[in-house]
């Protein structure tokens, strides 16, 4: 299982992001068997990043949350704020890319309250901004799918 993930990661740093997938892929199957949930975050949050760089929004979506459920299932699992954000951010950036504006809002929310818990007040002001624009652009999208009234 970790040397799938080590080699996956070496895919990853020559370009062969595919093939870093697939092995990701092998290795979070593994994990879950074992379940070795530490192994697991670590896995979903690579492959994650891997489906980001491919630019298969929807799949990095899946591994992210993933990621946030096993997080939250387990709460002897050690992630710092910092790695939590960091999901937090590549949510909400694939959200916004498949345009989804309602998992992008979602996700700005629960990053917005860990800014302020931690008294992240520079950060917190950015992601009040960001979620202006996520409704801004949620209603811009709801007009334009509504049918013109008669």
């Amino acid at each position: 299982m970790r040397a799938l993930n080590n080699l996956a990661m070496v895919y990853r740093a020559k370009g062969m992001a595919r093939q870093a997938a697939t092995l990701y892929e092998a290795s979070l199957l593994m994990a879950r068997d074992l379940q070795d949930s530490t192994v697991e975050l670590q896995i979903l949050q690579n492959l994650g990043n891997t489906y980001q760089a491919l630019h298969h929004y929807a799949q990095a979506i899946t591994c992210y949350e993933a990621f946030l459920t096993v997080y939250q299932s387990h709460p002897s699992a050690v992630v710092d704020n910092r790695t939590t954000r960091r999901i937090l951010t590549q949510l909400t950036t694939a959200s916004l890319a498949i345009q989804d504006y309602n998992r992008a809002i979602i996700h700005l929310q629960h990053h917005l309250t860990i800014a302020c818990t931690l008294g992240d007040t520079r950060a917190a002001t950015a992601l009040i901004d960001e979620l202006s624009h996520c409704y801004t652009a949620l209603n811009q999208a709801r007009s334009f799918r509504q049918p013109e009234s008669r």
